[in-house]
């Protein structure tokens, strides 16, 4: 019992931590060089969007999780053990995993719509506040994906059998989400689900890239592309989604995609998927090894 709660402890003070250093870079750089009208408390010379200003605060976070996963993880041969392989390796991985976030998401719209839940109008937008949520996206992706993937789930593959920390490292991400705006149960088990689908990927292609792919790609399709809130925030957007007068868990309104049945159905079909992958990968690996033997 002491040995999971030295894990838990060791866990929290990671998101703690990472979450203190961005609040301080924020503080001690940012603030003081940028002037953001929409938030209305930063008085520096430069002057840029609050999507620009939140894409640039997780540069820190970012900074902030790789220094404390040396920290952390001094008494590992590597630390970090997904930066490792090619540049192409990990851009093949991170592509592909772009279009499995992309097509997955668009699986629950193209659902929506060909029930009549949701239709879509053409939004004006520029082309800056396009570049700068594309930006923030990667950023929220690549950020998470360190911590969550990269830190939280190596910590409980350490320690537990790989279904447990693959569950208990999604129920971390998914607790971590519940601070967001409309957030209630339905969001709750689709990032959760979102969380077993980013860890089962982590281990199936031993790396964060994949999981960075897919988190970039879900997101950036449903907010600046699809115009759907991303976990209850909104964003600039190139459409706009017009909802009929059925309930939330059926059209997303109140928080996104990730707050429909829909979602649900798509994430368990992917789970299912990358499951019997991972299992088949562990199966080849064991035969391989016997016959080394």
């Amino acid at each position: 019992m002491k040995k999971y709660a030295i894990i838990g402890l060791k866990v929290l003070s990671f998101l703690a931590l990472t979450g203190l250093i961005q609040i301080l870079g924020n503080i001690a750089i940012l603030n003081p060089l940028v002037n953001v009208p929409e938030i209305g408390d930063h008085y520096g010379w430069i002057r840029i969007t609050e999507t620009e200003f939140f894409a640039l605060s997780l540069i820190f976070q970012i900074l902030g999780a790789l220094v404390l996963l040396q920290a952390y993880r001094a008494n590992t041969p590597d630390p970090t053990p997904f930066f490792s392989g090619s540049v192409k390796e990990k851009a093949y991985h991170t592509l592909w995993g772009a279009a499995g976030g992309a097509m997955l998401i668009l699986a629950i719209a193209l659902a929506l719509y060909s029930a009549g839940l949701v239709g879509f109008s053409l939004s004006p937008f520029s082309v800056r506040e396009i570049m700068a949520t594309l930006f923030l996206m990667v950023f929220v992706a690549l950020g998470e994906e360190i911590i969550f993937r990269g830190f939280v789930l190596q910590e409980f593959l350490e320690n537990l059998n790989r279904e447990a920390a693959v569950v208990f490292s999604a129920l971390v991400f998914a607790l971590i989400h519940a601070g967001t705006s409309n957030f209630s149960w339905l969001p709750f088990f689709n990032i959760f689900l979102a969380g077993l689908l980013l860890g089962l990927a982590y281990i199936r292609f031993n790396g964060i890239w994949v999981p960075v792919g897919l988190h970039f790609g879900w997101n950036f399709v449903q907010g600046p592309i699809l115009g759907f809130q991303v976990s209850g925030n909104e964003f600039p957007t190139w459409l706009v989604p017009e909802f009929s007068t059925k309930p939330a868990y059926l059209t997303g309104i109140d928080y996104g995609l990730e707050g429909t049945l829909a979602a649900v159905l798509v994430h368990l079909v992917a789970i299912g998927w990358l499951y019997s992958e991972v299992k088949k990968q562990a199966s080849d690996s064991t035969l391989v090894e016997t016959a080394e033997g």
